[in-house]
């Protein structure tokens, strides 16, 4: 199926971001001609393979652009696998109409929410079409009790950037960064179900117990002890769709477990940009009564 064929080939991509990708790289991965495959892969993802690579890099250089402020913009733009910071610049100025440095002085979405819907729509056929061969494994564990600190995200989850801005600078200024606290989420609804104004996240880390914290915007809370079911999934979050759709619809249903009367919980162990997003790993975790 050349469907799955342009996957391999674009898996390839996402895991190479940051090294020199061409046309005939792409096709000889998917082991389809360099002839055929631009049109073919055009056809499937509605942009070119070339433009969609370019969308990945400037994605990630965003982010870091926007939480990563210790790395410099000529290291972002080496490791966007452009030419030299004068290249990236440009490719950055193509999309978001602002330079690299003003983008990271006060980022702005705004330019990027229609690129952005193209990697969305992207994304999902990627995902459709290795759904039938996905294999899930669900495990039950046992949590403690764990105090976390966390700010609420009410309102439309396009604006979800400037509440984890916010949620980066509270962490560095309490020293509390990812690789010295668990990092978590709590979905209270789907956003595809909820009006935009109801959508409600929380953004989440671990805390020493007895911390008080001192803030207007962060508040303390816990995930409480008990089971769950965990579910591990390594990729974007755009696989996070199918994962959960699989613990409800499918793993559940079978079980005789209660659902407890909690959020959704999800733990992100390594995340983007940290790592490219092929390589992010989030655990999900199904509350149980």
């Amino acid at each position: 199926m050349y469907k799955l064929k342009i996957q391999k080939a674009l898996l390839f991509a996402e895991q190479n971001l940051d090294q020199p990708l061409g046309l005939e790289q792409l096709a000889l991965q998917a082991g389809i001609s360099k002839y055929h495959f631009h049109r073919l892969s055009a056809d499937f993802l509605g942009i070119s393979s070339v433009q969609l690579i370019k969308l990945l890099r400037i994605k990630r250089a965003a982010f870091q652009l926007a939480y990563r402020k210790h790395i410099s913009i000529t290291d972002i733009a080496y490791t966007a696998g452009f030419q030299s910071p004068e290249t990236f610049s440009r490719g950055f100025k193509q999309i978001f109409n602002i330079s690299p440095s003003s983008f990271r002085k006060a980022p702005d979405w705004s330019r990027w929410e229609s690129f952005e819907e193209q990697l969305i729509n992207i994304q999902v056929k990627l995902e459709e079409t290795k759904m039938d061969t996905q294999n899930y494994d669900v495990e039950l564990v046992e949590l403690p009790n764990i105090p976390i600190a966390v700010i609420s995200h009410r309102e439309s989850p396009n604006q979800i950037s400037k509440t984890i801005g916010q949620f980066i600078a509270w962490r560095k200024q309490v020293g509390l960064p990812p690789t010295r606290s668990r990092t978590f989420n709590l979905f209270y609804n789907d956003p595809n179900e909820v009006p935009e104004n109801e959508y409600r996240l929380d953004i989440g880390c671990q805390i020493p117990v007895g911390t008080e914290i001192e803030s207007d915007f962060i508040s303390q809370s816990k995930i409480p002890k008990g089971r769950y079911a965990k579910l591990r999934v390594k990729g974007a979050d755009h696989g996070l769709a199918s994962a959960i759709h699989y613990l409800y619809n499918q793993w559940w249903p079978t079980t005789e477990y209660n659902l407890k009367d909690m959020p959704l919980l999800v733990e992100r162990v390594v995340f983007y940009p940290d790592v490219l997003a092929v390589d992010a790993i989030t655990d999900i975790f199904l509350p149980l009564a």
